[in-house]
C-alpha cells in the first residue's frame, strides 16, 4: 500500500511538471523561456526550445546553441529544430566550432549547417526512391469492402462502418464495434525497412486507433490519447515501445497524421508538419505477430491503447520509405 502511494505521488509531481512546462511554453516570454532552458527538469527545457522556435526570436539563438550541449537527447533535437527556424546566419561559425568538441552532438550540428547551406546536404539514409504501397481512399463508397487502390497491399473487410464525406471524395466513420479488418498481412511489409503510415482523421472522441498492426511483441500503433497525437512502435518482444507525442491538441476538424520509421529513429507529423521525434535500436524486427485494422487495434497493443476511434478516417497510405518532411507536406496541402 505504501509503495502505491510513493508511485501515486510521484505520478502526480510528474503530471504537474509537464504541466508547467506547457504553461510557461505557451506564455510566449522570451526572456523566460530562455531561463527556463537552464531548469533542472527537461520537461521545462524541451519545451522552452519548442516554443523559442515558434516564436523565432534571434535572442534566443546563443542559449538554445547551449542547449545543443543538453544531456538529453530530446532538449538537443528541439533546440535544433529551434535553430533551424530562427534562421540566424551568425550560428554557422560556432556550430562549426561545436564540431571540435570532444562530446559533440554530430547528427543534430551537422544536420543544422546542411539546413543553412554551410555544408552539402547528405544523400538520405533511406536510398530507395518511395513508392506508395498501400492506399486504402474509400472512394468507391463500400461498406463492405475497403479495396487497396495501389494494388500492391490487401483489401479489408469493412465492419459496420458508414459512408461519409472524406477530406478527399468518400470517406467511412468509425466508432464501436465498427473498423476495418487486414488480417495478418505480409503486404505491405513493415519488416527490416523503413517505412510511413499516414492518414487524414476527423476525430469525435479525443482517444482512438487511427491504424495498428502487430501487437505487443513486435508492431504500430498511430493514434490520438487525450487529445493528443501519437505514434509509436515495438520492435521486438524484447525492447520496450518506442512513442512520440504531438504537444498540442488536434480539434475536431481535419488532421494530417504520419508516422514514420527509419533506420535509426521515429517520427510524427501533425498537418505536415514535424511534431515529435525520438531515437531508436532500429527498425521494426517482423511484420508482427497480430493483425492490421484501421480504425481500432483488435489485439493487445504494440504501444498504449486498443480503443476504437470515433469519427471520419479517409486516405489510409503506406510508403516503403521513412518520408521526408517535405514529402509528407505534399500529402497534405
Amino acid at each position: 500500500m505504501m509503495w502505491c502511494l510513493v508511485f501515486a505521488a510521484l505520478a502526480g509531481a510528474c503530471a504537474a511538471q509537464e504541466q508547467g512546462a506547457r504553461a510557461l511554453a505557451s506564455a510566449r516570454d522570451v526572456p523566460k523561456l530562455i531561463e527556463a532552458l537552464k531548469h533542472s527538469d527537461k520537461n521545462y527545457r524541451f519545451y522552452a526550445a519548442y516554443a523559442l522556435g515558434e516564436i523565432k526570436d534571434a535572442r534566443a539563438t546563443d542559449a538554445l546553441l547551449r542547449a545543443l550541449r543538453d544531456p538529453e537527447w530530446c532538449v538537443r533535437d528541439q533546440a535544433a529544430w529551434a535553430l533551424r527556424e530562427i534562421r540566424d546566419p551568425q550560428i554557422i561559425e560556432p556550430l562549426k566550432a561545436m564540431l571540435k568538441e570532444k562530446n559533440a552532438d554530430l547528427p543534430h550540428i551537422t544536420w543544422l549547417l546542411q539546413e543553412y547551406g554551410a555544408i552539402p546536404k547528405a544523400a538520405r539514409t533511406e536510398t530507395k526512391t518511395p513508392a506508395l504501397v498501400a492506399h486504402w481512399s474509400f472512394d468507391d463508397k463500400s461498406s463492405t469492402v475497403a479495396k487497396d487502390v495501389s494494388g500492391k497491399a490487401t483489401d479489408g473487410q469493412i465492419k459496420g462502418c458508414t459512408v461519409a464525406e472524406g477530406k478527399v471524395g468518400a470517406a467511412l466513420r468509425f466508432g464501436k464495434g465498427k473498423y476495418i479488418e487486414l488480417g495478418r498481412t505480409q503486404k505491405p511489409s513493415v519488416a527490416q525497412t523503413p517505412f510511413t503510415i499516414m492518414a487524414w482523421i476527423k476525430p469525435e472522441a479525443p482517444t482512438g486507433v487511427v491504424v495498428a498492426r502487430g501487437g505487443a511483441f513486435c508492431g504500430y500503433s498511430l493514434y490520438i490519447k487525450d487529445g493528443f497525437p501519437k505514434f509509436g512502435i515495438r520492435r521486438s518482444k524484447e525492447a520496450p515501445a518506442d512513442i512520440v507525442a504531438g504537444r498540442e491538441k488536434i480539434g475536431n476538424g481535419w488532421t494530417h497524421l504520419a508516422g514514420v520509421v527509419a533506420n535509426d529513429r521515429i517520427e510524427l507529423y501533425v498537418n505536415g508538419k514535424l511534431a515529435a521525434s525520438a531515437k531508436t535500436g532500429g527498425l521494426m524486427t517482423s511484420n508482427g505477430g497480430q493483425g492490421m485494422e484501421i480504425g481500432f487495434d483488435a489485439g493487445n497493443s504494440a504501444v498504449e491503447i486498443t480503443d476504437a476511434f470515433e469519427g471520419v478516417i479517409d486516405e489510409v497510405k503506406q510508403f516503403d520509405a521513412a518520408l521526408s518532411a517535405e514529402e509528407i507536406a505534399k500529402q497534405c496541402q
